[in-house]
């Protein structure tokens, strides 16, 4: 018979080592929507909200700020940017004409994510930020194939992929490919979630 000291034991063990894995990857759940990611090269917060409250829509619309460490700058090219789909589908970024040409489809979506707004938390205690991202508004030049990320700076802005499903509920992966690394960011979109 097991005794109750070893089953407790056994447990906190399990508890350890599940905190371990978690930070482990990097990646830390902040809130029901909120992600933030910290690696070798880049810290990032990336905020699903919109697409949890919009299963079905055509357009997967998120937001990520995102910074270098501490050490040294990184560059960050938009096709190093893919989502992994629930289906294992990998979808690139969109660029920016066509970017454009949906604007208005995926304005109100934009407006109530503040996606060119400030990032939720600090990031850590950098306090400027870039004024380009990967995607821009109609009549904006501020729109990059890549972005160079600094330490004591972040960036942020939307990201906008279309699923050939549309937005569909399971576990969804941002990568981003780095010089000597790949930011995996998972994320979950519930089926039954209230509103």
């Amino acid at each position: 018979m097991v005794s109750r000291v070893t089953l407790v034991a056994a447990g906190v063990l399990m508890m350890v080592v599940g905190v371990w894995a978690a930070d482990s990857s990097g990646i830390t759940q902040k809130g029901k929507y909120v992600v933030w990611y910290d690696g070798p090269e880049l810290k990032a917060e990336l905020i699903y909200r919109w697409p949890a409250d919009h299963l079905g829509d055509e357009w997967l619309v998120l937001k990520l700020s995102i910074t270098s460490d501490h050490r040294s700058a990184s560059d960050v090219d938009r096709n190093s940017i893919t989502i992994r789909t629930p289906d294992g589908r990998t979808l690139p970024l969109m660029d920016q004409k066509t970017f454009r040409e949906i604007y208005p489809q995926v304005r109100v979506a934009l407006e109530r994510t503040d996606a060119w707004g400030p990032p939720v938390r600090r990031l850590d205690s950098f306090n400027w930020r870039c004024e380009f991202w990967f995607l821009a508004p109609p009549f904006s030049t501020a729109d990059r194939e890549s972005l160079r990320l600094n330490p004591g700076s972040w960036c942020n802005g939307p990201l906008v992929f279309r699923p050939p499903a549309g937005v569909q509920p399971g576990r969804w992966v941002l990568v981003i490919d780095l010089e000597e690394s790949q930011a995996r960011i998972p994320f979950v979109l519930e089926a039954d979630r209230k509103r």
